[in-house]
């Protein structure tokens, strides 16, 4: 078994925002990697190379186990488990498919033969993070084509040197068992190890945790108006610094993070809304007055004048401004907290439609809603969630 080892020095590194990342546990306890292989299934398919990176005294190091002759793949697992032994989690990108299911299996056709894997049960013991995973979910907002780790690299300025993908080198492996090429092995090991380098500053991804659950403070709210819509514009700054810029439009609601800033602009709807009674057979319906009175009141109302309320009917109208909500801010905290029956605290939100049918709700604009901060954070978490 071959090896190579050493510190990245690349100052760029430095000004990495890995706040996110450092929640999961001390940076010095995270164990970066990736593997080459000879193909995608392990029972006929061997392991040539496993890279990893980690921080040491600040500083980032890389270590990489190559399988020079086709017959150290036992000893590379071995050496890559026991090393494993010093961390909390393993970090890779889409390696909860492939790479660590591949060790896995490698680990028991050497157990099958017989051969000792003292650190057998490592891989199920640290906590796997796939970063792929981490991201899918923003997808949508983040404006890529695909989710491929070089598509990926490329957004975000990650430069590669190498000029084979891992497909590619297969065949340049093949050869190297054979005439042990000097320019094969550079390109082997090229690859794997800017493989491992752009894992440090993929870390970044796991920033855009921070925008789903961190707390809104410090808004700057304005009036947007425009030729055909009126806007209230909330921004305010993120916790982290987001590699890459972060666009969506949930009901109309427009959301953009960009750096460590963000911005919500919300539309203003100016239209008569109808906000319908749940429980409509306590009320009447006044078909002339076009409006609902509790029947403890409606004894007093002429029976010509009235009438049984309806799902459809048991409304009371209002013309204003309103803003959307999603379906995720009727369940919020902040609305079960305000329908508690209490004189202390205000009215509960009230939630108005144009049709009884409609899924599509909203709230009347408050001002002093937007200065809520508890409101703006369910608001705002409940489009994001």
């Amino acid at each position: 078994m071959k090896e190579w080892s050493g510190t990245i020095v690349t100052t760029s590194y430095a000004d990495l925002d890995l706040t996110q990342a450092a929640a999961y546990a001390p940076l010095d306890r995270q164990l970066l990697f990736d593997i080459e292989t000879t193909g995608f299934s392990p029972k006929n398919c061997m392991c040539y190379m496993i890279g990893y990176c980690y921080m040491q005294d600040s500083l980032w190091h890389y270590r990489i186990l190559f399988n020079e002759d086709g017959r150290s793949e036992y000893a590379m697992i071995l050496e890559f488990l026991s090393i494993l032994q010093e961390y909390e989690i393993l970090i890779h990108y889409n390696g909860d498919q492939f790479d660590i299911p591949f060790l896995e299996e490698k680990i028991r056709q050497y157990l099958s033969l017989g051969l000792p894997v003292d650190q057998t049960s490592e891989l199920s013991r640290v906590q796997s993070l796939d970063l792929y995973k981490i991201i899918k979910p923003y997808r949508q907002g983040l404006m890529l084509s695909n989710l491929k780790l070089s598509t990926l690299e490329q957004s975000m300025g990650f430069t590669r040197s190498d000029a084979y993908n891992g497909g590619e080198l297969i065949s340049v492996y093949k050869q190297y068992l054979i005439d042990h090429s000097e320019e094969a092995e550079y390109h082997l090991y090229r690859h794997n190890y800017e493989d491992i380098l752009a894992m440090i500053p993929m870390l970044q991804l796991l920033n855009y945790t921070a925008i789903f659950s961190s707390i809104i403070d410090n808004c700057d709210i304005y009036d947007l108006p425009s030729s055909d819509n009126r806007y209230i514009a909330v921004e305010y700054p993120l916790p982290v610094t987001l590699p890459l810029p972060f666009q969506l439009q949930i009901r109309g609601v427009q959301i953009h993070y960009e750096n460590s800033r963000g911005r919500i602009l919300i539309p203003v709807l100016k239209a008569e809304l109808f906000y319908y009674i749940s429980n409509w057979k306590d009320y009447y319906y006044l078909p002339l007055e076009d409006t609902v009175i509790h029947k403890s009141v409606a004894e007093f109302v002429d029976t010509e004048f009235k009438e049984k309320a309806k799902k459809n009917n048991c409304y009371l109208k209002k013309y204003g401004d309103f803003i959307p909500i999603s379906p995720g801010f009727k369940n919020s905290e902040y609305v079960s907290i305000h329908n508690i029956p209490d004189t202390k605290r205000t009215e509960p939100p009230k939630f108005y439609q144009a049709a009884p049918q409609s899924k599509e709700y909203y709230l009347e604009l408050d001002e002093s809603l937007l200065k809520d901060s508890a409101f703006l954070n369910a608001y705002i978490q409940s489009l994001l969630t």
